[in-house]
């Protein structure tokens, strides 16, 4: 039998290694997995085991109901000029704003240290002038992608008043070379940058005749043209203490050829269907005048014409008189003094006698048409009438190659008011201003003191205008009443894209007069027209009253007549008659004047879009509906015998 060993680790290792073993899996039991924490990190945020899938459900949720509201509207931009130009100005102070730093290929040399100058008067504008265009326009903010003209171009009325005036700028330019860089001025006092002027802004202003007749004290500014590509380059402020650099910098940009043409002599609508070419004014009335001779010169044609026509109609019944006579004399009369169908001379005499005698002139409408030939003579002399307004526009027209110092003519400039309404009165008046080249600097003298902040020096303003009336768009004529329900017949006449449009409407008491209306295609020319015609008059009809009075221009006579009353503020109540006959006499001229322009409306073709250039015009059409002659011209807006 062996005998056991006395050794103690060899009888106990065994148990010391599985004790060492059970305290191991004890501590790691109680430290590492009961006693550690069971928390997750998500979102930034701690989650136990159980309450992270609830977190995310509820996220899910807020997500979806998201999902399902209305989109935000975008973040607004906020501008960061401001921003931008005071670190700008924190960057350079401490920098003396008076010293002239040099520019490149602008002036000669630059002059440091006191001075004091006297600056010149800029000088009067001359030759003013106004005129208004009515024309079918392009929509200036609608761009053609292509050189063909598509009938979803949109085509809009435009009323353009244009302002002209004459300047002498060779004056201008020797005062401020005098005064600048002449020889009385000490020599380092001369600065040819300064004897230089720089046009900086043409000034348009108006007023509007009031609704008794008088104008108002104040002049309203007007703003350039929509359509001005530049209209953003000319705002510039008149104190030179809100400018952040200096004059010299905006004199280096407004030199520039293309601002200089912009801002004299501005571009124009792109018109489509014109009543009128655009002319600079005084140009514009010179054709005008060209083409009353020519209306003139048609009208006395056509009477020549008419009195030729009749006289040989007269030749013609006086020779059938003779031939009748003949058979009576030599007594073959088959009737003798019966005087039947078949009756000899005394009856059928009298008859065309009476024939001849009493034959009522043709109308205009029952003349003869013009002939091809003929209408290509009238449009070839129409075209001479413009050769010469041509000329002279392209005479004074100002390039980016035109040097005011060489011209030896006033400077012609004009500015546009496309802001005019129907049926309102306007005059203007009009003036220049050049850059004061020492703004903002203490080198005024004792004279000039008071320019030291004026950035722009203004001439004197123009003489007024002429006053100018914008012709109505919109008409109305009561024409007849039914007595059982006062229902009131309207006729309602609407200029709309260079044409005229009428429709009658039915309204009883307490109803507005017009609608809008769609428009039917019919023809070529409808097509560029107006989809739907705006009748509404902004009128309501309230009542008819009978009406007696005494009429006469020497011997009064007793007339009943209905009377219409109606309101255009829903305050003023004001009355016109039912029926022409009764009508104010310049009404009902307007109606004949409306019959007769729309009898002459002719189809039209649009004109594509840049291809007009200043003097292209349509062929004038005959008698006084001619555009610009007396009577002529596009009708205006809203007129039931007085302006609304």
């Amino acid at each position: 039998m062996r005998r056991k060993s006395s050794n103690f680790l060899e009888l106990y290792a065994d148990k010391f290694i599985l004790g060492i073993f059970a305290i191991v899996s004890i501590w790691l039991l109680v430290f590492q997995v009961l006693s550690s924490s069971s928390s997750v990190e998500y979102d930034s945020r701690s989650f136990e085991p159980g309450r992270i899938d609830r977190y995310i459900e509820t996220q899910a949720r807020e997500l979806e109901e998201k999902l399902g509201m209305e989109p935000d509207g975008k973040r607004e931009y906020k501008s960061k000029l401001d921003t931008y130009r005071s670190l700008l100005s924190s960057a350079i102070n401490g920098v003396d704003s008076s010293l002239f730093l040099p520019m490149p290929n602008y002036g000669s040399k630059v002059v440091h240290g006191e001075r004091a100058y006297q600056i010149p008067p800029i000088g009067p504008v001359s030759d003013v002038a106004a005129y208004l265009v009515r024309g079918v326009a392009y929509n200036p903010l609608q761009k053609s992608e292509t050189d063909s003209v598509e009938l979803e171009d949109e085509l809009l009325d435009v009323d353009l008043v244009t302002v002209q005036g004459s300047f002498d700028a060779g004056e201008l330019f020797a005062r401020f070379f005098e005064n600048f860089a002449g020889d009385k001025l000490p020599e380092q006092w001369r600065d040819g940058k300064l004897a230089r002027p720089i046009f900086a802004a043409v000034r348009l202003e108006r007023q509007q005749m009031a609704k008794d007749g008088g104008w108002p004290d104040e002049w309203q500014k007007m703003a350039r043209l929509k359509i001005d590509s530049m209209r953003d380059v000319f705002k510039i402020p008149e104190d030179a203490s809100k400018l952040q650099l200096g004059v010299e910098v905006l004199m280096v940009q407004f030199d520039r050829p293309e601002v200089k043409v912009g801002l004299l002599q501005p571009e124009v609508y792109d018109f489509a269907l014109p009543t009128e070419s655009w002319l600079p004014p005084l140009l514009f009335q010179q054709r005008q005048e060209r083409m009353e001779k020519l209306r003139q010169e048609e009208e006395r044609r056509l009477r020549e014409e008419e009195k030729r026509r009749r006289l040989e109609d007269r030749e013609r019944a006086g020779g059938g008189r003779r031939r009748e006579r003949q058979p009576r004399d030599m007594g073959m009369g088959g009737g003798g003094m019966g005087g039947g169908p078949m009756g000899g001379g005394p009856v059928g005499g009298a008859r065309d006698r009476r024939t001849a005698t009493r034959r009522t002139p043709r109308r205009e409408s029952e003349r003869p048409r013009r002939t091809p030939a003929e209408r290509d003579l009238e449009g070839s002399r129409s075209e001479e009438t413009v050769k010469d307004e041509l000329v002279q526009y392209e005479e004074i027209r100002v390039t980016e190659i035109t040097n005011f110092e060489e011209v030896h003519r006033p400077l012609v400039f004009w500015a546009h008011d496309e802001t005019a309404e129907s049926g309102f009165t306007y005059r203007y008046r009009i003036s220049i201003g050049v850059f004061n080249p020492i703004a903002g600097t203490e080198w005024f003298g004792d004279e000039s003191q008071q320019l030291k902040d004026q950035i722009i020096l203004w001439s004197d303003s123009s003489t007024v205008t002429e006053s100018i009336t914008v012709p109505k768009k919109l008409y109305f004529f009561p024409m007849q009443v039914r007595e059982s329900d006062k229902t009131l017949t309207v006729d309602v006449r609407k200029y709309s894209l260079g044409k005229w449009y009428g429709k009658n409407f039915k309204v009883k008491p307490g109803e507005s007069i017009g609608q809008l209306v769609k428009q039917r295609r019919t023809d070529e020319f409808e097509d560029v027209g107006p989809s739907s015609i705006d009748y509404q008059t902004g009128t309501t009809f309230l009542d008819i009253v009978d009406v007696s009075d005494w009429f006469g221009p020497t011997t009064l006579r007793r007339r009943e007549y209905s009377d219409v009353l109606y309101t255009q503020d829903g305050v003023n109540i004001e009355h016109l008659p039912v029926q022409a006959r009764y009508w104010p006499s310049e009404l009902r001229k307007k109606l004949d004047d409306i019959d007769k322009k729309q009898a002459e409306q002719e189809e039209g073709s649009l004109v594509l879009r840049g291809r007009r250039t200043p003097g292209q015009q349509r062929t004038p059409r005959r008698g006084p509906g001619v555009p610009g002659a007396p009577g002529g011209g596009a009708p205006g807006q809203f007129m039931p015998g007085k302006p609304f």
